[in-house]
């Protein structure tokens, strides 16, 4: 990826890498971590990409559901920060996506189509609130760390609370892709939040 991109177009592309979660099924899980993101660095990795399947499918060796807020997910996005590596994080999809399967749900028809999308099975899955107020404790945790939440912060249909974030966590940034539908139904709300963090 790096001779394909970030090598043969100088400025242009950086890749960030991704990290083998399933390590923390070993006892030392959180050290090799740490080791694996550094050697990533010095291989020329410029970010790290987070997938929401840290804290909707992941699991220790203990069995036990690795959230974001985990301290050995905390311990790597803190080594990012000192390495100078931005953490992107993708935590959830939107709220619909946790909301029961019913006549209520505005995304019924996609979820149809699309059935592991869904994560409202609470014997599987944490519910959005969970696992976003996880991801703001992971945030405020790491504050040495460049993070960008992904699509809004997780959290387009809450300005509120992505805007409660970018101000306690200075270093917290948001992108927007992928949330169009949810950001136009707001659009003074949202012109409000890049005007007071461009």
């Amino acid at each position: 990826n790096l001779d394909r991109y970030d090598r043969a177009h100088p400025g242009r592309f950086v890749t960030f890498c991704q990290m083998d979660w399933t390590l923390l099924t070993h006892q030392d899980g959180g050290e090799a971590l740490v080791r694996q993101l550094d050697d990533s660095a010095r291989r020329g990795a410029r970010g790290v990409k987070i997938w929401k399947n840290l804290g909707l499918e992941h699991r220790d060796a203990s069995g036990a559901l690795v959230a974001p807020d985990d301290p050995r997910v905390v311990a790597v996005v803190r080594r990012a920060g000192e390495l100078g590596l931005p953490v992107l994080i993708h935590t959830a999809d939107p709220i619909a996506f946790f909301d029961p399967l019913d006549a209520r749900n505005e995304r019924l028809d996609e979820l149809r189509e699309a059935p592991d999308w869904w994560f409202g099975d609470r014997d599987r899955h944490p519910d959005f609130d969970t696992l976003m107020d996880a991801h703001a404790r992971l945030v405020l945790a790491s504050p040495g760390t460049d993070v960008i939440g992904a699509h809004v912060g997780c959290a387009a249909e809450d300005l509120d609370r992505v805007t409660a974030l970018m101000v306690a966590a200075p270093r917290y940034h948001v992108d927007i892709a992928g949330r169009m539908a949810e950001l136009g139904r707001q659009p003074r709300r949202f012109a409000r939040l890049v005007a007071e963090h461009p």
